[in-house]
């Protein structure tokens, strides 16, 4: 298997591991619990998910630059730092979790169809 290929099973490990634990969170029953997924996993997760999308982004020789890339690396920080924020309150409304989710479907629909600043901007 070639560095490349471990790494792409390595992320999508990652992501994951991150969706999870941020799903665990917004289900789990108090504050504490949620704070510990929030931190101690889907942090890491996180981590290494960035890690490997940026080695990856260099193997391929693709410039940060690139629209899908800026908005696969906002919109999984954006996810991220919401998702810190919540797990913090004393309790979550019912509508919590889309605060997290939605940033993360485009992200999701980013890495998929990787949209170009030349194909926006037409």
């Amino acid at each position: 298997m070639t560095f490349y290929a471990t790494l792409l099973i390595l992320k999508f490990l990652a992501v994951m591991a991150y969706a999870g634990a941020a799903t665990a969170a917004y289900l789990a029953p108090d504050a504490a619990a949620r704070k510990w997924l929030a931190h101690r996993v889907a942090g890491p997760a996180i981590t290494v998910v960035w890690t490997a999308g940026y080695t990856l982004m260099t193997l391929k020789e693709i410039r940060f630059t690139e629209l899908w890339i800026v908005a696969g690396a906002v919109g999984s920080l954006a996810a991220n730092l919401i998702l810190i924020r919540n797990v913090g309150r004393p309790s979550l409304p019912r509508w919590a979790w889309v605060g997290t989710a939605a940033p993360l479907v485009v992200v999701v629909a980013c890495m998929v169809l990787k949209p170009t600043w030349e194909g926006v901007l037409r």
